[in-house]
């Protein structure tokens, strides 16, 4: 189960708060999920550090994950993106002694029809709304002194691939060399990208079909002495300019 006790910027956790844990994020931050593998999406709060297994990029609490459609202890591939302006928000509401939570009460009677301001829908593609299934979730922008909400859309999955980065820098012989660790290991490869107008390489695994098997690679490569690598989600159209990008 979820592990309880006291986060480390000081607060209870609680399963049922839209909350998350990011090894590097400032605490508290509120960061949009998006779930990649069913198109559903949501604010969650990050005001723990983690996750400890390699590979994970954030650890949702259990009302999160449930909401984004994940069931208990699975994993899934997501989307991350800060939200600045209602990171600051909840930053100001933490310096001034306040704790928001993006949860609203779980409510167990049908849902209105009219949908309050602020909760997050559901649109089925037909031009109209409905309240989405399961707990009503206020945004942060609402609970730190704005009115706004976060639609969930019914639109086509953006399909993607899994690679394990190994290892990037911008000297090519460095790469080669990093390469050179990996032997025996299936579809080693290395990538350019343009970083801030300058090149940079990346040794790349993949692609891989689940997060299971890029599981598996990541130990490999980690058991070979690359303990910085992790596993990161590509779009599937390819493109050359980005992390493990592919044609």
């Amino acid at each position: 189960g979820e592990q309880q006790g006291v986060t480390v910027n000081g607060e209870f956790r609680d399963s049922g708060e839209l909350a998350a844990a990011h090894r590097t994020l400032p605490l508290p931050s509120v960061v949009r999920v998006e779930n990649l593998e069913n198109g559903r999406a949501v604010l969650v709060r990050v005001n723990d550090r983690g996750p400890s297994a390699p590979g994970r990029i954030i650890q949702l609490s259990a009302r999160a994950a449930s909401d984004l459609g994940m069931g208990e202890g699975s994993s899934a591939r997501v989307r991350i993106r800060l939200l600045g302006e209602e990171s600051r928000r909840a930053a100001l509401a933490a310096r001034n002694g306040r704790m928001t939570s993006l949860a609203g009460p779980r409510h167990q009677a049908p849902a209105p029809r009219a949908v309050p301001i602020g909760i997050i829908t559901v649109s089925p593609g037909t031009g109209t709304s409905r309240p989405a299934a399961g707990p009503q979730v206020r945004s942060a922008v609402e609970l730190v002194g704005r009115s706004s909400g976060i639609a969930l859309t019914d639109r086509p999955v953006e399909a993607t691939v899994l690679y394990v980065l190994a290892a990037f820098s911008p000297n090519r012989k460095q790469v080669r060399a990093l390469r050179g660790q990996l032997q025996g290991i299936d579809g080693v490869r290395v990538s350019r990208a343009t970083v801030d107008g300058r090149p940079r390489f990346h040794v790349c695994i993949g692609p891989l079909v689940s997060v299971e098997q890029s599981d598996g690679v990541l130990d490999q490569v980690i058991a070979r002495g690359l303990s910085t690598a992790r596993i990161v989600v590509v779009p599937a159209t390819g493109g050359k300019s980005g992390v493990c990008g592919h044609s």
